[in-house]
C-alpha cells in the first residue's frame, strides 16, 4: 500500500523530465522551417512568425529576412492550393507586402520575383485581387516614372477608389513619398491633393486623419521657391506692397 505514492512520484518525475526535454527540443527547432500540413496550419505558421520578435538588436535583420522569406513561401503554398477568393486575397496581400519588405535588401532575384508577382496579380481574373496588383504596380512605377504625371495620378485615383483602408493608406503614403524621393515634386503634390478627398471618405478614423494631412503635404512641397505676397505697414508707418 505504501509503494503506490512512491510509484506516483516516479511517474510524475518521468513526465516532468519528458516535458523539459520537449521544451529544449522545441527551442532548438528552426522556427522558420515551413511546416507540412493544410492551409490552417500554414496560416497559423504565418501568424506565429508575424508575432515573433528577435532576441537581440543584432538579430533584427537576419530575423526579418528569414521570417519574410518563410511567410512568402507559406503564402505561396496556400495560393497554389487554389483557396476561395477571400483567402486568396488575404494571402496575395501578405505575399506582396513581404516581398516589398525584402526588396530593400537587394538579395538574389527578389526584385524580379516581386515585379513578376505584381504583374501576375495585376492580370488576375478576380477584380479585387487584380486591383491589389495594380496598386502595387503604381508603387513600382515610381522607381522610374515614364508616364505623364497627370495620367499617373488619375490612374491612381481610379485604382484606389473611395474605400481606403489602412493597407491602402500605407501604399498611398509609400507612393507619395517615393515620388518626392525621385524628384517628382509636382506629381507628388498633385497626387496628395487629388487623393486626399478620397482618403477622408474612409470609415477608419486613423485613415481619415492621414487624408486630412495630404493637402498640407501638397502645400509644403509647393512652398519652396514661391514668391510670397506681403502687404501692410512697416514700423515707420509706410505702406508695404
Amino acid at each position: 500500500m505504501k509503494s503506490r505514492p512512491n510509484s506516483l512520484r516516479w511517474f510524475a518525475c518521468l513526465a516532468a523530465a519528458v516535458f523539459a526535454l520537449s521544451v529544449v527540443v522545441g527551442e532548438g527547432a528552426d522556427p522558420y522551417s515551413l511546416p507540412e500540413g493544410d492551409n490552417k496550419i500554414l496560416k497559423e505558421f504565418i501568424e506565429k512568425l508575424k508575432k515573433m520578435r528577435p532576441k537581440t538588436r543584432k538579430d533584427y535583420i537576419p530575423h526579418r529576412k528569414k521570417s519574410g522569406r518563410a511567410i512568402i513561401d507559406a503564402a505561396t503554398r496556400i495560393l497554389e492550393s487554389e483557396p476561395d477568393e477571400a483567402l486568396a486575397l488575404e494571402m496575395t496581400s501578405t505575399k506582396l507586402g513581404y516581398l516589398k519588405k525584402l526588396v530593400v535588401y537587394k538579395e538574389g532575384d527578389i526584385q524580379a520575383e516581386y515585379a513578376g508577382f505584381v504583374e501576375t496579380v495585376s492580370k488576375d481574373a478576380r477584380p479585387a485581387i487584380a486591383s491589389l496588383g495594380q496598386q502595387y504596380s503604381l508603387l513600382l512605377q515610381t522607381e522610374d516614372l515614364k508616364e505623364d504625371g497627370d495620367k499617373f495620378v488619375s490612374r491612381a485615383a481610379e485604382v484606389f477608389g473611395d474605400k481606403i483602408d489602412r493597407s491602402k493608406m500605407s501604399l498611398l503614403f509609400g507612393i507619395g513619398r517615393a515620388l518626392e524621393g525621385k524628384g517628382q515634386k509636382e506629381v507628388a503634390a498633385d497626387f496628395y491633393r487629388k487623393l486626399g478627398p478620397q482618403v477622408i471618405k474612409s470609415e477608419d478614423a486613423n485613415v481619415v486623419r492621414w487624408g486630412k494631412k495630404f493637402e498640407g503635404m501638397a502645400r509644403l512641397i509647393e512652398l519652396p521657391g514661391k514668391a510670397m505676397e506681403i502687404k501692410g505697414k512697416a514700423l515707420s508707418g509706410e505702406e508695404i506692397d
